[in-house]
């Protein structure tokens, strides 16, 4: 319903639900992709549909609150570098509009429907509930390939069940969105 009221932010609501982001990092992802595709700089921050967040520890890595890497589709990405910049005011928008999304609960509904294709704790180590060694062990594995392909193929579900007609158009889900 959000999506197709206010399309502006529709992306931005997209990144959200398919990324399992907090709301503060999915601003921060979106405006960065943003930045880097404008610089042409997008390999600095994403590579074949794994978005690099451990590459900018400052914003991505805070005391409590982490997150080292995010699964999502070539097309997602592209979507949002030819978007504009979206700010925290996102929920004033929504108040504004007299629509709610409790962001917490997107991501809750990620972790719930990526258990169908990834473990637990797989989805654990998305959501950057480990710590900076575990990730460092994890992460520089041939394991990562099949933790992506799977992930993008619950992101595929995903979608097709939330959005209709869907809005990333994939060849195989297991490979990926191709360019």
């Amino acid at each position: 319903m959000v999506v197709s009221k206010l399309p502006q932010i529709s992306t931005f609501i997209r990144l959200v639900y398919f990324s399992g982001l907090r709301f503060v990092e999915a601003v921060n992802s979106y405006n960065l992709l943003i930045e880097l595709g404008r610089h042409e700089m997008l390999n600095d921050y994403y590579r074949n549909c794994i978005l690099l967040h451990y590459k900018f520890p400052k914003t991505f890595i805070r005391s409590t609150k982490r997150v080292y890497i995010s699964v999502v589709p070539d097309a997602l990405v592209l979507d949002i570098i030819n978007s504009k910049p979206v700010i925290i005011d996102v929920k004033k928008l929504l108040q504004h509009h007299s629509l709610t999304i409790r962001f917490v609960d997107m991501r809750e509904n990620w972790a719930t429907e990526m258990v169908r294709f990834l473990s637990t704790a797989e989805v654990d180590f998305l959501m950057g509930h480990c710590s900076a060694n575990v990730f460092m062990s994890n992460y520089f594995t041939p394991q990562i390939d099949g933790l992506k392909q799977r992930a993008l193929k619950g992101i595929l579900e995903l979608q097709q069940r939330l959005f209709d007609p869907p809005f990333i158009v994939v060849g195989d889900a297991a490979q990926g969105v191709t360019r």
